[in-house]
């Protein structure tokens, strides 16, 4: 997967996201996307979700009014419903990151309202994209703050911003919240507006930002500053952190008015200034009332991708070939993929003379995840001795242990020569009584004799013995139990080497 980022905002390129959850594990990918970014979407998506969060307003000053948490658009995207095969190659998207609101540095101000975030299919590739997918999460409205004395227009907190999202079919809605209010000065009724009002002020306190789940609770008489609303949590996103909560109000005695859900906000301050919002899209707490305290800023937004592995479509075989190696007396298998997706491994599988009895024969680990090619390799060196026509496939595994299979390739192999110094009878055989001799004994010195028996399959079992005799009984022990068919005896002793074919009958 590949990312371009803007360099004219924050990090340089290549620092704009980060995995959550690369999928290796879970078979879900999660993508966190923190400044201005191109998401090069994987060739063959059919599935995914958009999570985009707008910037939080800044905190007011001066017993000022908590920022509002910013917007929360929640999508489901069916590509599949337009583009049957999926996304092609590096499809882009387009995604903007929201600012968080400055806090009010000045009582006469308000802190700054957040930014929107976007979420955006880019033009060029509307068609392969199978149409255009918009969403925009509107920004936290500022925390007013206290103009000194009683509230004007400055004790106001901004509202919020509007969210979106395109209206193609295919693009399903599951969540959106418009961006929250902000909170008041102390002594102003006027909390902004949103989908979550902010709190309204009362003496020397400031009202709590909205959050996306509740309104800012109003600050009190007691001086106490209103706490923010609470923000969403949405676990198939992260199970962590709370988006978008509003925050906390400034007062004018030892209380500290908390942010949103437990803290994801910023809290307001009695003494000091309010603090940054805590989590993405979240507000800034308030600044206090005993001097010219500043506001937190907001928490800037974010946009997060969620989609499942199995959602894009499996593996593509570019080729696959088979070649028989007469020098190395050797079976050369070669393919290459286009794509690969949850690939773990390729299972060889092997038959002699038909297409009915396969074995495998190894395995080759995959690639994994791949949207370009990959090319592979493997030597069958333990061809039947007796030759044939030898056929092969390939069974290819997911990581949840799905298979597939290739198309059936095959070569031609020529039995191995062999000069007759030894007997085996009878033949065909029922394998009992089965008898092995030597017809020449001077061409026998005493050397360690081994014996290969091997199975019309290509199995075989490995009998090493010291005296003569008893190989005819290891042979026969061998045949009990098998099934009807043209087995290879190889027999090994020093640097010589024969074989026989022997007709097994039941």
């Amino acid at each position: 997967f590949t990312y371009a980022c803007d360099d004219s905002v924050g990090p340089p390129s290549g620092d704009c996201w980060k995995y959550l959850d690369d999928g290796s594990v879970s078979g879900v990918v999660i993508i966190e996307f923190f400044e201005n970014c191109v998401w090069n979407a994987p060739k063959g998506l059919l599935e995914f979700e958009v999570l985009a969060i707008g910037g939080a307003g800044g905190g007011g000053a001066h017993s000022g009014g908590g920022g509002g948490s910013g917007g929360i658009v929640h999508a489901f995207v069916n590509i599949g419903e337009a583009a049957v095969f999926g996304l092609l190659s590096d499809t882009p998207f387009q995604i903007s990151i929201g600012e968080g609101g400055l806090g009010s540095t000045d009582k006469d101000q308000k802190g700054s309202s957040g930014e929107t975030s976007i979420f955006n299919s880019s033009s060029t590739y509307h068609t392969s994209a199978g149409g255009i997918y918009k969403l925009t999460a509107g920004g936290g409205g500022g925390g007013g703050s206290d103009s000194g004395g009683g509230g004007n227009a400055s004790g106001r907190g901004d509202s919020g911003n509007t969210s979106s999202r395109s209206n193609e079919s295919n693009m399903i809605q599951k969540t959106l919240y418009d961006g929250a209010g902000g909170g008041a000065s102390h002594s102003d009724n006027g909390g902004g507006t949103g989908r979550r009002n902010g709190g309204n002020g009362n003496t020397h306190s400031g009202g709590g930002g909205g959050g996306a789940v509740s309104t800012g609770a109003n600050g009190n008489s007691s001086e106490r500053g209103g706490s923010g609303g609470d923000g969403l949590q949405l676990n198939q996103f992260d199970r962590v952190r709370f988006f978008s909560a509003g925050g906390g109000g400034g007062s004018n005695t030892t209380f500290t008015a908390l942010g949103g859900s437990i803290g994801a906000g910023g809290n307001g301050a009695y003494n000091g200034s309010g603090q940054e919002g805590q989590t993405p899209g979240s507000g800034g707490g308030g600044g206090g009332h005993s001097g010219t305290e500043n506001g937190g800023k907001g928490a800037k937004g974010v946009v997060l991708v969620r989609y499942e592995i199995a959602r894009i479509l499996p593996i593509e075989y570019l080729y696959f070939n088979s070649n028989y190696n007469s020098q190395a007396r050797t079976g050369e298998l070669s393919w290459a993929t286009a794509k690969e997706w949850e690939n773990s491994h390729f299972e060889i599988e092997r038959s002699v003379n038909n297409v009915k009895e396969w074995e495998a024969i190894d395995e080759v680990a995959g690639a994994g995840f791949s949207d370009s090619e990959v090319a592979y390799n493997y030597s069958d060196m333990k061809l039947p001795v007796g030759g044939g026509n030898i056929f092969y496939r390939l069974k290819q595994y997911d990581f949840n242990g799905d298979f597939t299979y290739s198309n059936t390739k095959s070569i031609k192999v020529e039995p191995l020569p062999s000069t007759s110094k030894w007997k085996v009878f009878p033949n065909p055989t029922t394998g009992d009584s089965f008898n092995i001799e030597i017809l020449d004994p001077s061409t026998y010195r005493d050397e360690s004799l081994t014996l290969r028996v091997i199975a019309p399959t290509g199995q075989f079992e490995l009998i090493q013995k010291d005296q003569m005799q008893e190989m005819s009984t290891q042979v026969s022990n061998y045949f009990e139990g098998k099934a009807s068919g043209v087995y290879t005896i190889e027999i090994a002793w020093g640097a010589n080497r024969e074989y026989h074919k022997v007709i097994l009958r039941r």
